[in-house]
């Protein structure tokens, strides 16, 4: 019913991940490598996001500038509820020009120069600048790395929301880069810890709909009245729907108090109409296709799992629980970070996002985009297996 084998080549169209295909000396990348480094899809859009935003093209013209509709907020509100069992307020929705945008102007709006901002390590590398935005300090809560899988190191988290200088934890979940979904009971904590420290919670949850089979999502508000008060929720269709280009995002402050306080010096907000058009349809009308696409990530998680195991026999694969992100440890082969790209993007022509992006614990792992065509993985996996074996770093068969 869906198509998710068409790849279209953007390397003319400006797009950033095709763009970023580039090696240091200069030498053109083949036509034909397509690249698993950005987190958005090679997938065309669902055929009824599409008609939508034709649609929009007709009817929306001249194209001024855009508030929110109804029908919009109505949509957003549609989706939690059904998808997540999260009952909102169409009050409660700020409309923002991305999720990154929005950590950043929680910053601003809810921190002091000199005060702390905790992040989870590793983790997606905007989330430091985040947390350096208006003069504040980056705290790390380094997740305990227990082989193939991360947890969290609450004692360590309750020393630094204890400190009266740290105010606001950033929360990724599902987390991006290690593919985890914290459990109710995780979050749970989390958010007690939060209350009795009095530091605020800002929970990007931009990943929240693309959860693989046999996990369960939480959205941290649901889980007690009193974290959806001290919280501030980061979603977002971008993607779950392959809508990044159109710099759309739902911040949702359910406390008044703090939402007056994050629009105060927010100035006008405008929607792009495009989006506005894009997030209906999709919030209304694509959960078939998320169906399908979830169907497709997971085949594509099965054969990364079973070569991998294969030919990679000292790599250790991270259970991916959430997102469409892999995280794959390499560090066993005794390569260090500028030999492991090396490898992978002048000798492999493979564009990865490499993980000391997402900080020194990053170092020696690989984020694999796997929001592609199963035959692209296959192609990509077999030029690093031959690179690997050019080295001697695995034994050809």
């Amino acid at each position: 019913m869906y198509d998710f084998t068409t790849v279209k080549n953007r390397r003319l169209n400006g797009a950033s991940k095709w763009t970023g295909m580039k090696k240091a000396d200069g030498t053109p990348v083949r036509e034909d490598i397509v690249p698993l480094s950005v987190a958005d899809m090679e997938f065309v859009n669902a055929p009824e996001i599409v008609a939508a935003m034709h649609r929009c093209a007709d009817e929306m013209t001249p194209y001024g500038y855009q508030n929110v509709t109804e029908g919009y907020l109505d949509a957003v509100v549609y989706w939690l509820k059904h998808r997540h069992q999260w009952t909102i307020d169409p009050e409660w929705i700020v409309i923002s020009q991305g999720v990154v945008k929005a950590l950043n102007q929680a910053v601003k709006a809810f921190t002091k120069p000199g005060e702390g901002v905790v992040i989870m390590t590793p983790v997606y590398y905007p989330f430091y600048s985040a947390a350096a935005c208006n003069g504040t300090h980056v705290v790390e809560n380094p997740l305990i790395l227990c082989e193939d899988h991360y947890e969290i190191d609450f004692e360590d988290l309750k020393q630094k929301l204890a400190d009266p200088m740290n105010t606001m934890l950033i929360l990724c979940t599902p987390h991006n880069p290690i593919g985890k979904v914290f459990t109710y009971e995780e979050l749970k904590q989390i958010g007690e810890l939060a209350l009795k420290y009095g530091v605020l919670i800002v929970a990007d949850e931009i990943h929240n709909d693309l959860i693989m089979p046999g996990f369960t999502h939480t959205m941290f508000p649901t889980i007690d009245k009193a974290f959806e008060e001290n919280c501030i929720v980061c979603t977002s269709p971008s993607k779950t729907f392959n809508l990044a280009g159109m710099s759309n995002a739902n911040i949702i402050i359910p406390n008044q108090a703090l939402r007056e306080q994050y629009l105060k010096d927010a100035g006008f907000i405008h929607i792009n109409p495009f989006a506005l058009a894009s997030c209906v349809a999709a919030y209304r009308e694509g959960e078939a296709w998320l169906s399908a696409l979830i169907e497709v990530l997971s085949e594509n998680v099965r054969f990364m799992n079973e070569y991998i195991k294969q030919y990679f026999p000292k790599a250790i694969v991270h259970e991916l629980q959430g997102t469409y992100l892999l995280w794959v440890d390499f560090r066993a082969y005794g390569l260090n970070k500028d030999e492991l790209e090396h490898l992978m993007r002048e000798e492999a022509d493979l564009f990865l996002d490499e993980g000391y992006l997402f900080g020194k614990a990053g170092e020696g792992f690989e984020r694999i985009n796997l929001a592609v065509p199963t035959q692209i993985l296959k192609d990509a996996m077999a030029r690093m297996r031959q690179v690997f074996i050019k080295h001697n770093l695995i034994e050809a068969e």
